[in-house]
């Protein structure tokens, strides 16, 4: 799989997007209001990009733990600039506490609230295809 550059993904998602428009009605509950392709596009695109990016990043990461090996720092000038060092995380189990114990649980549950972006793939797919 080659990977693009942030121009050539831009461009490939407007030669994709040509002609599309985005209409699909909102439920009558859902307050909506309308947006460009181009505001789609770029919204998919900085996400690409960001996924590209963490792909990226765990590969140069990967290699450089593989350069590591079984030391525990890596040095530059003699300085140290990263450590690797194996460590213990300590984590709460929170299906076994809901499952022995859901009073205490339950108690302990802090509601926040979200407002997340979600892209509607099936829409997305069919505006690709």
């Amino acid at each position: 799989m080659s990977t693009l550059t942030v121009a050539e993904l831009s461009a490939k998602i407007q030669s994709l997007l040509e002609g599309y428009s985005i209409s699909e009605a909102a439920p009558a509950t859902t307050p909506s209001v309308e947006v460009s392709v181009d505001d789609v596009k770029a919204v998919l695109a900085a996400r690409a990009a960001v996924e590209a990016a963490e792909r990226e990043k765990d590969r140069v990461e990967g290699a450089f733990k593989a350069l590591l090996g079984d030391a525990e720092a890596a040095t530059v000038g003699g300085e140290i600039v990263f450590t690797y060092k194996n460590g213990t995380a300590r984590r709460l189990d929170q299906t076994a506490l809901k499952e022995q114990a859901p009073e205490v649980y339950a108690s302990f549950i802090k509601e926040s609230p979200t407002r997340p972006l979600l892209a509607k793939s099936k829409i997305i797919a069919r505006i690709f295809a």
